[in-house]
């Protein structure tokens, strides 16, 4: 299942995934905000997926404790 840019959903559908990292540590998500811009300033955390150095996906999250139903956004 693809899923567009902009889609929203939630923690607890990502919990099960792998291959995404958790970033809530501001230096960490000061280095995310940076490398995709203007899309992602609102948010306080990322679930990311790196491949080969780049952001293949990622979800931004307000706040910094992923509770199962926080919401999430769809970024890359």
């Amino acid at each position: 299942m693809k899923i567009e840019t902009g889609k929203t959903s939630s923690v607890t559908s990502l919990n099960n995934r792998h291959d995404l990292q958790f970033i809530s540590d501001s230096q960490d998500t000061a280095a995310v905000k940076q490398h995709l811009g203007s899309v992602a300033g609102e948010y306080d955390s990322f679930f990311v997926k790196i491949t080969d150095g780049d952001y293949v996906e990622a979800w931004g999250m307000c706040g910094i404790i992923p509770r199962l139903s926080k919401l999430v956004s769809k970024l890359v």
